[in-house]
């Protein structure tokens, strides 16, 4: 599934903060950002690159403003 396909599934707004109160009060499946970092990670390490690593990183854990993201680095 591509990211538009999950845009599309998960009906994505344009603010992310929105989005997130749609997810949390339940009015959409997804989107929060770590739900996007998961769908990327696993597409991106099917693609087994050579010259890439791929790094799971977060902001605030366990807060209201926790943030996740793949971080892409050159390998070595």
């Amino acid at each position: 599934m591509t990211g538009l396909e999950l845009r599309r599934e998960w009906r994505v707004v344009w603010l992310p903060g929105v989005q997130n109160l749609l997810v949390n009060m339940g009015a959409r499946k997804g989107g929060l950002c770590f739900q996007w970092a998961t769908e990327l990670l696993v597409r991106l390490d099917a693609l087994k690159l050579q010259t890439l690593e791929l790094h799971w990183a977060e902001s605030f854990a366990n807060t209201s403003g926790e943030h996740n993201v793949i971080v892409v680095t050159a390998r070595g």
